[in-house]
């Protein structure tokens, strides 16, 4: 008996312990956090950020503009991360007006550098952009651009030799199903297509990046990037962009249609897309492509907070 009482005590101890560390890490990143907002808040007016230097990058489905400064320079693995200081703002074109969505942290690695301990906790998510691929599949039909990136990078991103690219988002406005740090924001095509409050919280992924194409401006922000990346000639980069433009239309079509019915016509939409696109492109053409995908996307760091 005593025994027995013994063992409750001390399990009952371990699980006080464990959740007054949970609520250690859960009140260190909400510092954090506020910090990052409190950092940004005046780069809601996007003017702000463009007379302070900041300049418009790539956009990307799911993910917006993203904004970076050109005095800004990403840690290394190892050095502490200054919450207060973003690499990167993320704007989107919400209800006719540009929205500070999100930010980002980049880290710079070496080939054999671990994830970045960022926020506190084990919730947020990296992946890693490896500029060394990117640049070496650009060469294949750019290489004079290619030739200046490798200059770039020698010179200012990474004289080091440290540049694969490790990246934590930060979507500030809390509506991101997927939580503060998701690699994507699936509520994003919802909210510039104007549909209701919430009603992204039970889809997947391939739903909404099918709304995606929906938007004006879908099919330019899913291939403009890629087809550009991947060499193809003019021909080839009309027929992808006519065959999303096509699918896209059926996607607008569907958007007064009930809720189950329009999700599963985005669905379908994207689904539909990738096949033509292993179509229309040539494999070399959907290798370069392949470069851009980002490693480790999806997946929590390995370590225990």
């Amino acid at each position: 008996m005593r025994l027995a009482l013994a063992c409750a005590l001390l399990l009952g101890l371990a699980d006080l312990s464990h959740a007054s560390a949970r609520q250690d890490w859960r009140d260190i990143q909400a510092r954090q956090i506020a910090q990052a907002h409190a950092a940004v808040a005046r780069y809601r007016d996007s003017a702000v950020a463009e007379d302070e230097g900041w300049r418009s990058g790539p956009v990307a489905p799911l993910m917006g503009e993203h904004w970076s400064h050109p005095d800004h320079v990403a840690p290394i693995a190892g050095e502490p991360i200054d919450f207060r200081r973003p690499s990167t703002l993320v704007y989107s074109e919400i209800a006719g007006r540009r929205q500070l969505i999100g930010v980002a942290y980049i880290v710079r690695l070496g080939t054999f550098d671990p994830l970045p301990q960022g926020f506190a906790g084990p919730e947020d998510r990296w992946h890693v952009h490896n500029v060394g691929d990117i640049l070496g599949a650009l060469r294949e039909e750019r290489p004079v651009i290619a030739s200046i990136g490798r200059w770039w990078v020698r010179r200012k991103l990474a004289p080091d030799g440290r540049d694969r690219l490790a990246m934590v988002h930060l979507w500030l406005d809390g509506r991101s199903p997927d939580g503060w740090f998701a690699d994507r924001d699936r509520s994003l095509p919802y909210r510039r297509l104007g549909l209701p409050e919430g009603s992204w919280r039970g889809d997947t992924i391939e739903v909404s990046f099918g709304l995606g194409l929906a938007h004006p401006d879908g099919c330019e922000d899913e291939l403009r990037g890629k087809l550009w990346l991947s060499g193809a000639g003019r021909q080839t980069r009309r027929s992808a962009m006519a065959a999303c433009e096509a699918l896209a239309g059926e996607v607008r079509a569907a958007l007064d249609n009930e809720e189950p019915a329009r999700e599963a016509v985005a669905a379908l939409a994207y689904a539909r897309l990738q096949a033509d696109l292993d179509a229309i492109l040539s494999p070399d053409e959907m290798r370069r492509i392949g470069s851009l995908v980002e490693t480790g996307c999806g997946a929590p760091r390995d370590r225990a907070d």
